[in-house]
């Protein structure tokens, strides 16, 4: 990231005095549990899937100096799918994992579910109560039926539009962010905009970049989605699910999508064109942004509220398989690095929204400057307060995953909105019947 990028994030300014002095006061960040281990050597090794931020925020050398015992060594395998393919061979076949393994949030599903067996429960670890003070839905998701919780939260990913302000404001629409989260406080308000904007913007400009992200965004805002508490199926009939699918047809019908697949080449090259005015975007995606966009466009950018202001679209957890070789080490670091202090200096450090409910105490007056300073704390904030605890079955992923294809096959021109949505109905049932 460029050097002016980097002094923006350093800029992220958690505003409130309090926060400001805990994040140089080292007593704020000294209490790191239990994690000596008689004098020996010990060497803790985590296996993450992207970037976590402790690293970048200097936790682990603050932790290893305070307990001269330890050594943390992060492996980290930049491909999610791969690094998930890896870590499930080693948990069938008993083979040695991590000492801590972090689990995407699209993954707990299937770990709750499936495979609650190989990780240890947390409150046995010795972390006391791992869910205390987290977002109820985030903990939620990574605990059994009968009360076990598998993993804890790091960063989440509050929804919220990203947008343009050039270019609403060339197609005369409103620019200021309470206008625009009062214009489209719902989705079909959104689409209402989508067709404004489509009027005057011009030939090579649309509205969003991508249908399968409204479509995913929308539905990460009800309580059900594809399946019910007690696991049965029930995207055929989920009017939530008809009415998502409804919304992202909508936009590619209408060419008001860019047909974009976010997070990919051709996205991230969009980022720094006209290409699209408004981006669904979960919080962490604005690093994402910034990088890709460039100074060129600071300040161009904006942030509002989404419709609906609520919704989570990913984050992140920590997790101890056990198959662990020093558990107690691992479960006292586990339990410093989760900790409200330490995911408030990760947001400050990297932009990674926090998940626990005191560390967004901490940033709810946190500006973002290349956003226009907009109120990232507050709006993000929000966006996970009124996100539901969802009923997720083992085949949650996959499921949805049947959805977003579908829409692809749309956005690519391959097929209809009703052949499409006959695709995906038949696709998340076989891949449900696919699910142990």
């Amino acid at each position: 990231m460029h050097s002016r990028s980097s002094a923006r994030l350093r800029a992220l300014a958690v505003t409130a005095t309090a926060t400001a002095a805990c994040l140089v006061a080292t007593s704020c960040s000294g209490d790191f549990g239990d994690g000596n281990s008689g004098g020996q050597k010990v060497t803790l090794h985590i296996g993450v899937s992207g970037s976590f931020g402790f690293e970048e925020a200097g936790l682990y050398a603050e932790y290893m100096k305070a307990h001269p015992n330890i050594v943390i060594r992060q492996t980290d395998t930049r491909n999610e799918g791969r690094y998930w393919r890896d870590l499930r061979a080693r948990l069938d076949s008993g083979s040695r994992t991590a000492d801590i393994q972090s689990l995407s949030a699209e993954r707990m599903p299937e770990v709750v579910h499936s495979r609650a067996g190989s990780f240890t429960d947390l409150g046995k670890a010795g972390l006391g109560s791992p869910d205390q003070g987290l977002a109820p839905w985030k903990t939620a998701a990574a605990t059994t039926a009968d009360g076990r919780v598998l993993a804890a939260g790091t960063a989440i990913e509050p929804e919220a539009i990203c947008y343009r302000t050039d270019l609403l404001r060339a197609a005369g629409l409103p620019t200021r962010r309470d206008r625009l989260a009062a214009a489209w406080s719902t989705w079909d308000g959104y689409l209402a905009l989508a067709k404004k904007y489509a009027a005057t913007a011009g030939p090579g400009r649309t509205w969003t970049d991508s249908a399968a992200a409204l479509f995913t965004a929308e539905l990460g805002q009800h309580r059900v989605r594809y399946t019910d508490e007690s696991g049965a199926a029930v995207f055929a009939k989920n009017p939530a699910v008809h009415t998502a699918w409804k919304h992202a047809a909508g936009l590619v019908g209408g060419g008001l999508s860019a047909n974009l697949r976010q997070n990919s080449a051709a996205w991230d090259k969009a980022l720094s064109s006209d290409r699209f005015a408004t981006v669904v975007c979960p919080a962490g995606m604005l690093r994402r942004i910034e990088a890709e966009a460039g100074d060129r466009y600071a300040g161009k950018w904006d942030v509002a509220a989404g419709p609906g202001r609520s919704g989570n679209l990913g984050g992140s957890y920590l997790a101890i398989p056990k198959s662990a070789q020093h558990p107690k080490e691992a479960a006292a670091l586990l339990k410093w690095l989760t900790a409200d202090q330490q995911q408030v200096r990760v947001f400050t450090r990297s932009g990674l929204f926090p998940s626990g409910l005191r560390a967004q105490a901490q940033i709810r007056l946190a500006q973002d400057p290349y956003f226009n300073n907009a109120p990232v704390g507050q709006i993000f904030g929000q966006a996970s307060a009124g996100t539901p605890v969802q009923p997720a079955g083992a085949d949650e992923t996959p499921v949805h995953q049947a959805f977003v294809d579908a829409l692809a096959a749309l956005e690519g021109h391959k097929t209809s909105a009703e052949k499409g949505w006959k695709r995906a109905l038949a696709d998340a049932d076989t891949a449900m019947k696919r699910q142990p």
